[in-house]
């Protein structure tokens, strides 16, 4: 499916319009015809819905009200994952156009695993997945049913900014073992993480040292880790990486 030309054309031409309805219900139309799988057919139903109204920020009831009761149908792999850690019905929660699922410590391959993330709604497909733990869990599963994703660490956001020398601020704090070390040789090390020096950019205390427990992020180191993740996400499912994404 990821190698699927015509389905590439199709998301590549839904990312380079995000606001414009045409490509999405040209996308619809297509999956009808085309259809290999329950998923498709239940994007398409929902891309006929989000395509109703005018581009907006909320969510609508008509989205809310799909997505309750198909939700599973759309994103067979993230819930088919879900399911397989022991997730339960409490582990679920809709926020506005926010899809958070969260699954306690459990055994899966001989190891400890968990999971929380938000997947977030717009316009028809989950356009950035956050994560607060369980990345390298979870990734492949995203990737396989919203190709179109950004993945991003969540950073637990200050109240304002601290200040830091020279001048420059920090703006978040985050888990590095959320992102994992694959993500990280993917940057790597903090010199490659942005062009700003080392004061802005507090990550580790020498590249090789491997990931701490907690790092401080610049939002140029945010969002270097976010592609990181982003195309090892795709890798993983075999979507190309240089797919663009909707966020």
């Amino acid at each position: 499916m990821a190698t699927d030309p015509e389905r590439l054309a199709f998301l590549r031409a839904i990312a380079a319009a995000p606001d414009d309805n045409t490509p999405r219900l040209a996308y619809a139309d297509w999956l009808d015809e085309h259809s290999s799988s329950d998923a498709d057919r239940a994007r398409a139903e929902f891309l006929r819905i989000a395509c109703k109204h005018s581009t907006k920020a909320r969510i609508t009831k008509d989205e809310q009200v799909w997505l309750a009761a198909h939700w599973q149908r759309m994103l067979p792999t993230v819930a088919a994952l879900f399911v397989e850690l022991g997730g339960k019905p409490d582990g679920i929660q809709w926020s506005g156009r926010n899809l958070k699922l969260w699954v306690a410590s459990r055994k899966r391959s001989g190891r400890a695993v968990s999971m929380s993330l938000e997947l977030e709604v717009w316009r028809g497909f989950v356009r950035r997945v956050v994560y607060h733990e369980g990345f390298d869990t979870a990734a492949s599963a995203v990737a396989a049913d919203e190709p179109l994703a950004r993945h991003e660490l969540f950073p637990e956001l200050l109240p304002y900014p601290r200040p830091l020398a020279g001048g420059r601020f920090r703006v978040g704090v985050a888990p590095a073992e959320c992102f994992g070390q694959v993500v990280w040789d993917r940057i790597v090390g903090h010199a490659a993480v942005s062009t700003t020096s080392r004061g802005e950019v507090k990550m580790f205390d020498a590249p090789e040292a491997g990931p701490l427990t907690r790092v401080e992020l610049h939002r140029t180191a945010l969002d270097a880790i976010a592609r990181a993740m982003t195309a090892h996400a795709r890798t993983l499912t075999g979507w190309p990486t240089d797919l663009p994404t909707l966020f």
